[in-house]
């Protein structure tokens, strides 16, 4: 019976292994983050400048996120209205307490995995000194993020 144990064991284990593909939760959170459309999403008058994403390589790293800047030809508030406008198409709600000039916000839960939910918070920011890696010349950010 207890060798059974150890088999059954053993096959669940590797079942799983197999279902998820190995991937840690946070890397699973963070492919439901570049899975979501708004992640390479683009609107006329939006020249992407860079995007970068938090890496998992630490036991204290920071929880998934990917962010995008661009530099644009519109107004702001043009800007931030256009991506709100196509998060809601994509399933997103815009936290409107949260709006302000130069920010917008937006939630939206996926399922990721087997049968496990994220919680996505799409930032918006618009103006100057834009916290950006490589670029000084960005005037508007967007972050997809999940903590």
């Amino acid at each position: 019976m207890k060798r059974f144990t150890q088999l059954t064991t053993a096959g669940l284990l590797a079942t799983s292994l197999l279902l998820t593909g190995c991937a840690s939760d946070w890397d699973q959170r963070m492919q439901a983050i570049k899975a979501d459309p708004m992640a390479t999403a683009t609107w006329d008058g939006f020249e992407l400048l860079e995007t970068y994403e938090t890496t998992n390589d630490s036991y204290k790293s920071p929880g998934p996120r990917v962010t995008s800047c661009y530099k644009t030809s519109i107004p702001s508030e043009e800007a931030i209205t256009a991506v709100v406008s196509a998060a809601s198409t994509h399933g997103w709600s815009e936290v409107t307490d949260m709006r302000s000039p130069g920010n917008a916000s937006a939630d939206k839960t996926v399922t990721y995995g087997l049968s496990q939910h994220a919680h996505l918070t799409l930032n918006i920011a618009a103006g100057k000194n834009l916290w950006c890696e490589r670029t000084q010349d960005a005037n508007l950010r967007i972050s997809i993020s999940n903590s």
